[in-house]
């Protein structure tokens, strides 16, 4: 883990992984520029973080407009939108939303489904 940083507490990150944010976009940039890509486990071992710290680190700089992109690969940075790697990444982004969409659509429609089954039979 870094040593000498000022943690600043993010929401959905620990301390520990707030504390690492520029060190972390420093790093990729400096390292992991593409098409070099580095394995999560390579970069929790460097920061002495777990995979969710990493994978909220990563989620947090994306939130923030930086182009990471990720794949089996793993991961890497880019300014560039076009890129197909870029590309790949927002499609299963996009992809995963839809599908935790539609498992609370299910979730909030079979609920209201039990509701509206207890009511009949209570008459």
């Amino acid at each position: 883990m870094t040593k000498g940083l000022t943690a600043f507490h993010i929401e959905g990150l620990t301390t520990r992984a707030s504390g690492c944010i520029e060190i972390f976009v420093d790093t990729l940039r400096q390292f992991y520029w593409m098409p070099r890509w580095v394995k999560s486990k390579v970069l929790e071992k460097h920061f002495g973080l777990t995979g969710p710290e990493i994978r909220g680190i990563i989620h947090h700089l994306r939130t923030q407009g930086h182009l990471i992109a990720s794949s089996s690969q793993g991961y890497c940075y880019t300014r560039n939108i076009n890129s197909v790697e870029i590309q790949d990444t927002i499609k299963h982004l996009s992809e995963r939303s839809n599908s935790l969409r539609s498992a609370v659509d299910g979730m909030v429609k079979n609920n209201i489904n039990e509701k509206r089954y207890e009511q009949e039979e209570m008459f």
